[in-house]
């Protein structure tokens, strides 16, 4: 069953690699396919985070900022394609530090000892964080289906 797991992760790295290749070739088409790469390469950073490779250099730090900004991401990617005006602005950065900092004991790989309490605390604030980030995309994308042109036309 490893073997499996192993191997569909793998492959799925691989589709997700060649996934944001194909989308950097096309970044002339619109500002939501630097989301998109963000998102498509938050995940592989996330399938990827657990091979021998990356635990042992200095890209666990790089794999793992990139696998906990999956939902920030997915909030960005949906504002991107649902909001017409959408441009990216410097404040955006603090979104991704609100996802980054409460997993900041994470990045220790357990060589700081920090009470179980803290970090049960830390953990259900990163949970409460990351679903508000999913919440917030879910609501940016049925806040603009009013909006939107081919739902008047269905009318």
């Amino acid at each position: 069953m490893y073997q499996l797991n192993q191997t569909l992760q793998i492959a799925t790295a691989t589709i997700l690699a060649f996934t944001s290749l194909a989308l950097m070739s096309n970044l002339k088409q619109g500002k939501h396919l630097w989301a998109g790469i963000g998102l498509t390469l938050s995940v592989f950073c996330y399938l990827t985070i657990e091979t021998a490779f990356v635990q042992e250099s200095f890209l666990r730090l790089i794999f793992m900022a990139g696998s906990i900004c999956v939902p920030v991401f997915f909030w960005l990617l949906t504002k991107s394609i649902f909001e017409d005006d959408f441009r990216f602005k410097p404040m955006y950065f603090v979104w991704f530090l609100l996802e980054i900092i409460p997993h900041f004991h994470h990045y220790f790989n357990c060589e700081v000892d920090l009470s179980k309490s803290f970090v049960t605390a830390l953990n259900v604030i990163n949970q409460i964080v990351s679903l508000g980030f999913v919440i917030a995309a879910l609501y940016v994308a049925i806040k603009t289906r009013q909006i939107d042109l081919v739902e008047k036309r269905l009318k």
